[in-house]
C-alpha cells in the first residue's frame, strides 16, 4: 500500500495555512504598529515642534531692538528642520528674516497655521505668528518649520517601529516551518506503519511520539485494530471447530463407503460407490485446508 504524498503546495497543506496565517498576523501587526506609531508620533512631534516655534518665537520678540538674525540654508531647513525667523514692524513690513527667499507673508493672527505655497508636501509651512502689533515701537515674530520635514520624520519614526515586527516574520517563518516539519514527519512515520498492517500485523500503533492533537485518531485506530483482532480471532475459532466438528462424521461416512463396497456386488453399486467416494474425498479435502487456513 502506497502512501500518497500531497505537494508542498498543496493548498490542503496544514503547514501552508499556518504560514499564511503567520504572514497576515505578522503584515497586519506591523500595518497596526505602524499606524498607531504614526499617529502617536504626529502629536507628540507636531505639538513639541510647534512649541519650540512659539516658545522661541516670544524670546525675540521679548527684544527691544529688531535681533541680528544668522542666514539659514536650504540644507538645514529641508533636511534638518531649521526654524526661519521673520521679523516685521507695525506697518507689516519685513525688516529681518532667516532665509530670504521664503515667500511667506505675516499672519492676520497671532498663533499656528499652516501654509501651503504649492502641491509638493515640501511646500507646506508651518508658522507660529505673534500677532500684528499696533505700537510703533514694537515688531512682530514668525518663527516658521518646513512641514514636509515634520511630516517626513514622523513616517521615519512609524516605520523604525514596525521594523522589527518585519524582521521577526522572516525568523517567526522558519520557526514554525521546523515545527510543522517536525510535526508532519511523525504523522507521516504513522502513515507508514499503518500502511504496513494486513491481516496478519494487527499491533496497536505507539503513541508515545505522536503530538497530543493527532494522538485521539491513533487510538481510536489501535481501537479498530483491537475489534479487527477480536474479529479474526472468532472467525479462525469458528472455521477451527466447523472443520474438526466435520472432520469425524466425514471419515466415519468414508468407512461406511468402504464396507458398503465389500458387501455390496455389482457394477451398479461400483458406480455409486465411485461416486460417493469421489464426494467424500473432496469433503475431507476441504476441511483440512479450513484446519490449515485457521492455523
Amino acid at each position: 500500500m502506497n502512501v500518497r504524498v500531497r505537494p508542498w503546495y498543496s493548498s490542503s497543506s496544514l503547514r501552508n495555512k499556518l504560514l499564511l496565517w503567520l504572514v497576515l498576523v505578522h503584515v497586519l501587526a506591523a500595518i497596526g504598529v505602524a499606524w498607531f506609531t504614526y499617529t502617536s508620533y504626529d502629536r507628540l512631534i507636531v505639538t513639541f515642534k510647534d512649541d519650540q516655534m512659539q516658545t522661541l518665537a516670544d524670546s525675540y520678540a521679548s527684544n527691544e531692538n529688531v535681533p541680528v538674525l544668522k542666514p539659514g540654508d536650504k540644507h538645514g531647513i529641508y533636511s534638518r528642520g531649521a526654524f526661519i525667523v521673520q521679523i516685521w514692524s507695525a506697518k507689516g513690513e519685513l525688516l529681518a528674516t532667516s532665509w530670504p527667499s521664503l515667500d511667506v507673508g505675516l499672519q492676520p493672527e497671532q498663533g499656528l497655521h499652516t501654509v501651503q505655497l504649492g502641491p509638493e508636501d515640501h511646500e507646506m509651512w508651518r508658522v507660529y505668528s505673534t500677532g500684528p502689533v499696533t505700537d510703533g515701537g514694537r515688531f512682530s515674530v514668525q518663527v516658521i518649520q518646513n512641514g514636509g520635514f515634520v511630516r517626513a520624520l514622523v513616517e521615519r519614526r512609524a516605520l523604525q517601529s514596525a521594523a522589527p515586527i518585519a524582521l521577526l516574520l522572516p525568523l517567526s517563518l522558519v520557526v514554525l516551518w521546523l515545527v510543522v516539519w517536525t510535526s508532519s514527519r511523525k504523522l507521516r512515520s504513522v502513515a507508514l506503519d499503518v500502511a504496513a498492517k494486513d491481516e496478519r500485523s494487527l499491533s496497536e500503533l505507539s503513541v508515545s511520539h505522536v503530538p497530543d492533537e493527532i494522538a485521539p485518531l491513533v487510538e481510536a485506530f489501535n481501537s479498530l485494530l483491537g475489534r479487527l483482532r477480536q474479529a479474526f480471532a472468532a472467525q479462525r475459532r469458528f472455521v477451527q471447530d466447523a472443520a474438526h466438528e466435520l472432520r469425524t462424521p466425514i471419515a466415519a461416512l468414508g468407512l461406511q463407503l468402504d464396507n458398503m463396497r465389500a458387501e455390496v456386488p455389482g457394477e451398479r453399486a461400483a458406480e455409486h460407490y465411485t461416486q460417493l467416494k469421489g464426494g467424500v474425498t473432496r469433503a475431507q479435502h476441504l476441511i483440512e485446508q479450513l484446519l490449515r487456513m485457521s492455523h
